[in-house]
């Protein structure tokens, strides 16, 4: 539960949770990820022929 509350104090999106959201919460974890020196890929990175709404 810790570690849960950590990762959302860390990836902060202002937007509302509309369709299209997954796609800027991809964006802001990659990013958060990304300067604690991990390389992170999206589940629409990972398939790209599948649609993520």
């Amino acid at each position: 539960m810790r570690m849960m509350k950590q990762h959302f104090n860390i990836i902060r999106i202002e937007t509302t949770m509309d369709m299209g959201f997954c796609h800027s919460y991809w964006s802001a974890k990659r990013a958060a990820l990304a300067r604690r020196g991990i390389e992170w890929r999206s589940p629409s990175a990972m398939n790209p022929r599948v649609m993520f709404d």
